[in-house]
């Protein structure tokens, strides 16, 4: 993996903030080590519905107690966001923050601490994930990554020799796949846990049975661990519908690996046989198909390495 070296002058620790719907959390990143430095992780709830002021005395806050010393900030944000201006283009959420100039914020209220003058950098968070991923977690190995996250939606990065790729064969527009016509639909209508909890509440109507209809991902793998064939099947289904959905947008970026987080991840077991039999019917040498071991963390590891590279590689 061809990262470059880390000049020593920029900083061996970078603070890393993950910007979530309900909290905030950051942590400091340990460069040499590529990790989060022992006991620096803060966490603090901050609603996306507050006000753009509330929501950024939060980030400024754990910012400042996650850190302690001067060194650069890096941010991973949802999507839409303009990471070169640090402005928010998002209106499904953090509706307050549309428009605003982030980085100028923050750096107002940092006037007279620690952070003051540090320099900002902002990262899509699945692009973040991926390549913390790629950096430091399952990927490590590998150059050419597609990094996937099933949360409720879908979450994509795609990663080549250690900096993100937006464009080229095989990447979606901006490397987002979950909005990607497929079949009746998009990408991250059978690619989710959304996905997974309609498919096994589909099959409870439609069998007239009783358990858990609007069950979580997590509830339904426990169902399958106990020999539920209709959450079995919601499993199975999924493995065969992402490796269908790499193959239809994605076959022509020949990844090396696909790395595969979010809480749905934690019921692996259930639908990494039928993806990795899927991919093998398409392919004659399939990607690598690994599963995140760090979860959340990835996130901010990825940012903090993302300090790096100020722009995504567009080749």
């Amino acid at each position: 993996m061809a990262f470059p070296s880390i000049d020593t002058a920029f900083s061996r620790f970078v603070v890393a903030l993950d910007i979530g719907g309900s909290h905030v959390s950051a942590a400091r990143v340990d460069m040499a080590r590529r990790d989060l430095a022992r006991g620096s992780q803060q966490r603090r709830e901050a609603d996306h519905r507050s006000s753009a002021s509330d929501l950024l005395d939060s980030w400024a806050s754990v910012a400042l107690l996650a850190s302690g010393t001067p060194m650069p900030v890096a941010l991973a944000v949802p999507s839409p966001f303009d990471s070169t201006t640090g402005v928010s283009n998002m209106t499904h959420k953090f509706t307050d923050l549309f428009g605003v100039p982030i980085r100028e914020e923050l750096q107002r209220r940092w006037v007279g601490t620690h952070l003051d003058h540090c320099p900002i950098t902002f990262a899509n968070d699945a692009d973040a994930w991926a390549v913390g991923e790629a950096w430091s977690g399952r990927a490590k190995p590998y150059n050419r990554v597609i990094g996937l996250t099933l949360g409720t939606g879908l979450g994509s990065g795609y990663v080549v020799d250690g900096a993100v790729v937006h464009a080229g064969n095989g990447v979606p527009p901006e490397g987002e796949l979950w909005n990607v016509p497929f079949e009746n639909g998009i990408c991250e209508d059978v690619a989710s846990g959304r996905a997974v909890t309609a498919s096994f509440g589909a099959q409870v109507h439609a069998s007239n049975a009783s358990p858990l209809p609007h069950a979580s991902p997590l509830e339904i793998a426990h169902l399958a661990s106990n020999g539920n064939k209709m959450a079995r099947h919601c499993f199975h289904q999924l493995g065969i519908d992402i490796a269908r959905i790499v193959v239809s947008a994605s076959s022509a970026f020949q990844a090396d690996v696909i790395v595969i987080g979010g809480n749905v991840a934690r019921a692996s077991r259930w639908f990494a046989p039928s993806l990795r039999n899927e991919l093998s019917k398409h392919f004659d040498r399939p990607p690598m198909v690994r599963f995140t071991r760090r979860y959340e963390t990835s996130t901010p590891i990825g940012a903090a390495s993302m300090a790096l590279w100020p722009t995504p590689n567009v080749g």
